[in-house]
């Protein structure tokens, strides 16, 4: 049918040569790997060759090949075995692997907004695999961006084709068609009136069988909702039940799964019934990373005495930000005006939307003295802001996914007071979720040591108290503040939440992901 591609020329659609010149192949002590030597006139035909033979992964072009004197030829190699040796180079050669074509589509709900972290990390991820060399294109299910930065605009300016608003799925496998796209990533964001899994999956499997379809979720929904539900005093029940079982759907259908963190993989992996198994192997991390431009570097940051009050930051329709406020807006922030009346709080993050009018949030905070909502601030506003808060808060009551807020402050050296939740989902990786340690890289010692980076409080009163020592012990601070950078550029078993860490992730999963569809890497 038109519009169709038969899954019988998978390998031809999906796959291509990864090419080196000055440089052959072989497989060291396996010779059962040889598949058989065929005329060449170049390297070129003998990739053609590789990739029309089912059996092929490799192949080495020689001008004179030894079976046929005078004439060039190539060795076509067997893909090595996953548990194998890799392909080793032999010099004075050209050869080829044969390898996922490094051509990818992202799907999301819209344009990366930059009012939205989740939107910022994805772009982030854009970026990345962008300069990794990857050809990239994105589509928006919509074409809503309010701006006043516009994603479309931003994608635009390195090179990335886009299409939004998508309209049918005959749209996007044709987009994906002309940009050559061999995997498609899939947002599951659980946005709008359907996510992006359940519109286009099924319809780009059908469509294209040869594309590699991988869903890459922010975090694990269908528990963000149970953990919504209890700390609001209700049973989740259906709505929790029918979106477990949606998004664990989307993950079993996909070929590849991409969470942010260890702990949603294990989320994860642990709320798959027996019918839906899934090995880990299908499962890749990729990191949260802070690609923004730094606001202000560390060595330019104000010292204690010239800052003051409390920050927030966070989009107030989120329902672990509107949740975590409110609770630290009634329990909390009382005592600590009773302790220090002249203290004051400062509310950074969008307040459009129905979530944080109807909960009454926005009304306590126009009510509550000495707190102050700036609403959305640009980045020259936020560094400004950074640089004048004494104290970073984070009261999240429950979470999935990472709170990215606490990375904002770790980078900018802004001392934090967090719950034993956020302690749990801080990139890079979970501080101690008493002590909110966390290991980082000590060039005196050649180690990782660990380091206190956060305070960490859970009830009303004890946060209050941290919050206080924070905001009044000067040695107290300066350790928080010179520990949090620390554990931003080194923690996690390196790179922090740097923006190459996040290279590093998608050359692992792109490794697992074309083993069995091509062949391997040199």
């Amino acid at each position: 049918r038109e519009g169709f591609v038969s899954g019988h020329f998978g390998r031809r659609s999906s796959c291509a040569c990864d090419v080196r010149q000055d440089s052959g192949l072989r497989l060291p002590s396996n010779e059962s790997s040889l598949l058989s030597r065929v005329p060449g006139a170049s390297h070129t035909a003998c990739c053609t060759a590789c990739v029309q033979h089912e059996s092929c992964g490799a192949w080495t072009w020689t001008p004179s090949a030894d079976h046929t004197p005078g004439r060039p030829g190539c060795t076509l190699y067997r893909p090595p075995p996953s548990t194998g040796s890799p392909y080793v180079h032999s010099p004075n050669l050209v050869s080829g692997v044969l390898s996922l074509k490094r051509s990818v589509l992202f799907v999301h709900n819209h344009p990366p907004q930059q009012r939205l972290g989740s939107d910022r990390r994805l772009l982030a991820i854009v970026q990345q695999v962008q300069q990794l060399g990857w050809s990239v294109s994105f589509a928006g299910v919509e074409d809503d961006d309010p701006g006043p930065i516009k994603g479309r605009e931003l994608l635009g300016s390195i090179g990335v084709p886009i299409l939004s608003a998508i309209g049918s799925p005959d749209n996007l496998a044709t987009f994906a068609k002309q940009h050559d796209v061999s995997v498609v990533v899939l947002c599951l964001w659980f946005w709008g009136s359907q996510p992006v899994p359940a519109r286009y999956l099924r319809a780009l499997r059908n469509r294209l069988p040869h594309l590699r379809l991988v869903v890459m979720s922010d975090d694990v929904h269908h528990r963000r909702l149970k953990l919504e539900a209890e700390d609001s005093g209700r049973v989740g029940g259906k709505e929790v039940a029918k979106t477990k079982d949606e998004e664990i759907k989307h993950y079993f259908q996909a070929d590849h799964v991409l969470t942010i963190s260890e702990v949603d993989k294990a989320s994860i992996l642990s709320a798959l019934p027996p019918q839906k198994s899934m090995h880990e192997s299908r499962f890749s991390i990729v990191r949260h990373v802070y690609a923004d431009g730094v606001l202000f570097p560390l060595e330019r940051k104000r010292g204690f005495e010239q800052r003051s009050g409390l920050m927030f930051v966070g989009n107030l329709n989120n329902p672990t930000n509107l949740h975590g406020l409110l609770w630290f807006l009634r329990e909390v922030w009382p005592s600590l005006r009773k302790a220090e009346p002249k203290l004051t709080l400062r509310v950074v993050g969008s307040q459009e939307g129905e979530s944080a009018k109807a909960s009454g949030l926005l009304e306590l905070l126009k009510s509550s003295v000495g707190v102050t909502a700036s609403g959305y601030v640009s980045d020259s506003d936020m560094g400004r802001l950074l640089q004048s808060a004494r104290v970073f808060i984070a009261p999240i009551r429950w979470a999935t996914g990472i709170v990215t807020k606490q990375t904002l402050a770790h980078v900018h050296g802004l001392p934090s007071v967090i719950t034993p939740t956020a302690a749990r989902h801080v990139a890079p990786a979970p501080l101690d979720a008493a002590g909110g340690t966390g290991d980082a890289w000590s060039h005196i010692r050649g180690r990782y040591v660990p380091l206190r980076v956060a305070a960490v409080a859970e009830t009303a009163a004890d946060y209050a108290a941290a919050v206080l020592h924070v905001h009044r012990n000067e040695s107290a601070w300066q350790e928080l503040s010179e520990n949090g950078a620390r554990y931003a550029r080194s923690g996690g078993g390196g790179k922090g939440v740097c923006p190459s860490g996040l290279a590093d992730d998608w050359l692992a999963f792109w490794v697992k992901l074309q083993t069995g569809s091509c062949s391997g890497t040199f």
